[in-house]
């Protein structure tokens, strides 16, 4: 989460909170918009993997035509 919070110039918090609206269940335990997948770095417990969820590709691929 840092590293993206560093390159959108963002505090980290606000990342997370971010990260986890467009995850497939919100901070807050509701259902969010399941377009990103967020996983622990085997190697590295503290640290989160961010990548798009299928629906996030649709999404993506929408947007950039």
């Amino acid at each position: 989460m840092s590293e993206i919070a560093e390159k959108l110039a963002m505090a980290q918090s606000s990342v997370s909170r971010n990260v986890s609206l467009l995850s497939k269940w919100s901070w807050q335990r509701k259902e969010g918009l399941n377009f990103l997948i967020a996983s622990e770095d085997p190697m590295e417990r503290r640290r989160k993997l961010v990548s798009l969820t299928n629906r996030g590709r649709k999404l993506m691929g929408s947007i950039s035509h």
